[in-house]
């Protein structure tokens, strides 16, 4: 389904953030993407959504370079990410129920099917109707957080790119978060790239995990800290400098 191919991502062609990534992520997949901060994560997911054009090498979805997608219009169809602060998914001022009305104008669907859409994702995801009528400052992060999941799935993606989406809820919300994604996962037939730093939320989640590593090059297996799970490492560059200009993540995906 989704193809990098000898990826690399420099700023201003100078300060390199990873070079030479190459991984393939399969049709139904659950894969974690993990590394320390700073590591390029984010900049690989926005390089997959096409916000970002790599210095070298290429990324394919259904074997089409996500470009083309992104020129036909296409690509916000196929993936969608859903980011640890959800409520820059949303507009402060207008209400959840606006906000998800306009994925109907963007893919032109009729009220009333979108209205079914809606419903249905309501009650997959545990949320009520009167919701819709709040702003995003009224509900919980948890809430919030589904309704930014909602939003994503009313596009019909294919891959959902989840960014740290339990990093900031409770235990109790967080097993209640994985849960539905497993939910939705099988109702929907989603492909999931599920970047975090916890291991132990990779271990249980995912069937494999890709790990950006300082200094580190190649295919290893780590009992100890994946507890089982298959990581496949590539090189990245750790700076102040890279830190402090990750403008990518206050990158907004746009309908």
């Amino acid at each position: 389904m989704l193809k990098v191919s000898e990826l690399s991502y420099s700023y201003d062609g100078k300060m390199n953030v990873f070079e030479n990534i190459d991984f393939t992520i399969q049709k139904g997949e659950i894969v974690g993407l993990t590394g320390p901060s700073g590591c390029g994560k984010s900049t690989l997911c926005h390089l997959i959504l096409a916000l970002l054009r790599p210095s070298s090498g290429r990324i394919f979805f259904q074997n089409r370079d996500v470009f083309e997608w992104k020129k036909e219009g296409k690509l916000q169809e196929k993936i969608q990410l859903v980011m640890q602060n959800s409520e820059t998914a949303f507009d402060p001022n207008r209400t959840l129920g606006y906000s998800l009305s306009e994925i109907g104008r963007f893919r032109k669907i009729e009220m009333k099917s979108l209205q079914e859409k809606i419903n249905q994702g309501l009650r997959i995801s545990h949320l009520t109707q009167d919701m819709l009528s709040r702003r995003p400052e009224e509900l919980s992060g948890g809430q919030l957080q589904r309704f930014a999941i909602l939003r994503a799935l009313l596009m019909e993606p294919e891959l959902l790119i989840l960014d740290e989406v339990t990093s900031m809820l409770d235990p109790l919300v967080q097993a209640r978060m994985i849960h539905l994604l497993q939910e939705l996962k099988a109702l929907f037939d989603l492909t999931y790239l599920v970047i975090s730093h916890d291991l132990l939320l990779l271990k249980h989640f995912c069937n494999r995990s890709i790990s950006l590593e300082s200094a580190k090059d190649g295919a290893f297996e780590d009992g100890k800290r994946g507890g089982g799970i298959r990581f496949e490492a590539f090189s990245c560059y750790e700076t102040k400098k890279a830190e402090g200009r990750r403008l990518h993540e206050r990158i907004r995906w746009r309908y």
